[in-house]
């Protein structure tokens, strides 16, 4: 089931271009910081993120990020 986000007030006015990390996405759509988002927009219920960075310095950690056009595109749909 599609999950629709609540945009804060303060993201109001930034461009669809800007870039939003899994913690501001994760309280858009009501999920704790700590649960994995991964599950939710494998199965269609938030969007996939725009682009995964992989972290440098050996870090095998991978960070997903999204644009802020393709949350509004989503909770518009």
């Amino acid at each position: 089931m599609k999950k629709i986000p609540t945009i804060p007030e303060y993201y109001k006015d930034l461009p669809n271009t800007a870039n939003l990390n899994s913690k501001e996405v994760a309280e858009m759509f009501n999920y704790p910081y700590t649960e994995s988002l991964g599950y939710a927009y494998k199965h269609g219920i938030i969007p996939e993120p725009s682009y995964i960075l992989q972290q440098s310095l050996g870090k095998r950690r991978k960070v997903k990020i999204w644009k802020l056009g393709a949350i509004r595109k989503w909770g518009a749909t």
